[in-house]
C-alpha cells in the first residue's frame, strides 16, 4: 500500500545570511548596470586571482570596494 508523503516547505531561516555576492546584488547596490555590475566581479575575481567558477564573497566584495560588510548585506537580494 502506498502512502502519500507530505512534502514539508523548508523555511529559510532569518538570521542565515548568504555568504557570495553576485553581479545582480552589486547591480541594486551600486545602482549600476548589469554589464557594468559584471565588469566589476571580473575585476574583483582577477585582483584576488579567483577562476571564474569560484564565488566571491561578501567579505570579498566589501574589501575591493572600500565599504562595510553590512551595507552590503542590507543590499543583498
Amino acid at each position: 500500500m502506498l502512502r502519500a508523503i507530505r512534502s514539508v516547505a523548508v523555511l529559510k531561516n532569518p538570521n542565515m545570511k548568504r555568504i557570495c555576492i553576485y553581479a545582480k546584488d552589486l547591480m541594486v547596490i551600486l545602482g549600476t548596470s548589469l554589464r557594468k555590475a559584471q565588469s566589476l566581479m571580473q575585476d574583483i575575481r582577477y585582483v584576488l586571482k579567483k577562476e571564474k567558477h569560484q564565488c566571491v564573497s561578501v567579505r570579498e566584495a566589501a574589501w575591493y570596494l572600500g565599504i562595510d560588510e553590512d551595507l552590503i548585506d542590507l543590499g543583498m537580494i
